[in-house]
């Protein structure tokens, strides 16, 4: 496969059980694009139709948005999504493997989060002939649509195809890293998509590590205090995330680094928590050098960090990379750096 450079609008097509959500909601992910499905629209609870016209209607809000990942065929729009679309991922599997993907969301009774509440997967003898024939029927047109339309399009015909695609959308936007076991960490910005991810890695810490990050042995952040942790600006609120991802392509957050000034400052406090399974590993130190070369870039010419006086191995290891003591009060020690610019480098 030749080098991919990802665009902020992505539309992905293909037969009914070739993986489509299941690759858009993780390129989401990867990408920081929001994720539109297009079952959502089409149907509502219970399986019910929505009337054509309000259908249409909220496709083209869609489309007319400056950055998305829209999954779904149903071709009776891809006269709206393809003239706004900058890349198109036909998932032109084989037909076992989208019968196999539809039989199995069936006997396993998946709860989809691509369809409204109440639309829950049976077996459906018209649903799998459609599956069956479709490269029949529905392909042919297609590929006459792709060419009339002469964007790029990305024709994906294995499930190995679409793996590579998914790791080469996460290289390009992640840095990597090894923790001494030899499991590749990814960092990356912190995103709006990342809020359940970072709620699931609150819920993992001790008690010692939220002692430490938010000053209390027990914390459930409400929806507004999750919002604000995680949609940040990359600008004044800068977030940089760890995670490690498992053989399904799940992630798991493991760590984050933040640094958040006022804005026009040039100095801002940095932050950084890492879960209890993973300190001592050197993640930490590499979450910081991160979130220092993102400041870097920003324009901050100063970091500080306030930490509990209890905390000697995290000062020093502060100090190690740069940072200086620059004063320690009532139980808290306050350290500065200043991160050189280009000129300085």
């Amino acid at each position: 496969m030749n080098p991919v450079d990802f665009p902020d609008r992505i539309a992905v097509i293909g037969s009914p059980g070739a993986g489509k959500s299941w690759l858009s909601s993780r390129l989401g992910v990867a990408l920081g694009l929001p994720v539109r499905h297009m079952d959502k629209a089409f149907w509502q609870p219970g399986w019910v139709k929505t009337p054509h016209t309000e259908y249409v209607d909220t496709i083209a809000r869609w489309a007319a948005e400056d950055r998305w990942v829209i999954d779904g065929n149903y071709s009776s729009t891809l006269h709206v999504r393809l003239p706004r679309a900058q890349l198109v991922i036909w998932l032109d599997l084989p037909v076992w493997r989208c019968t196999w993907g539809i039989m199995r969301r069936w006997w396993l009774e998946d709860n989809r989060d691509n369809v409204p509440d109440g639309c829950s997967d049976e077996f459906d003898l018209e649903f799998l002939w459609y599956t069956l024939t479709f490269r029949l029927t529905r392909v042919p047109a297609t590929e006459r649509r792709i060419r009339e339309w002469g964007g790029r399009c990305l024709r994906l015909r294995t499930r190995e195809q679409v793996m590579e695609l998914l790791d080469r959308a996460r290289r390009q936007h992640t840095a990597l890293w090894r923790l001494p076991d030899g499991r590749e960490v990814r960092l990356r910005p912190l995103r709006a998509t990342d809020r359940e991810l970072y709620a699931r890695a609150i819920a993992l810490a001790s008690p010692e590590t939220l002692r430490a990050r938010f000053h209390a042995t027990s914390f459930r952040p409400t929806a507004s205090q999750l919002d604000y942790l995680t949609r940040v600006d990359q600008v004044n609120h800068i977030a940089v995330g760890a995670t490690l991802v498992d053989q399904m392509g799940e992630e798991q957050g493991i760590g984050v680094a933040r640094c958040v000034r006022p804005e026009g400052s040039r100095t801002a406090e940095l932050a950084v928590a890492v879960l209890d399974g993973y300190q001592r590993q050197g993640l930490g130190t590499r979450l910081v050098r991160e979130i220092m070369d993102v400041a870097r870039e920003k324009g901050v010419h100063e970091l500080v960090a306030f930490v509990d006086g209890e905390r000697r191995s995290l000062v020093q290891r502060l100090c190690r990379i740069g940072f200086h003591v620059e004063e320690a009060e009532e139980g808290v020690v306050k350290l500065t750096h200043r991160i050189p610019g280009p000129a300085d480098s």
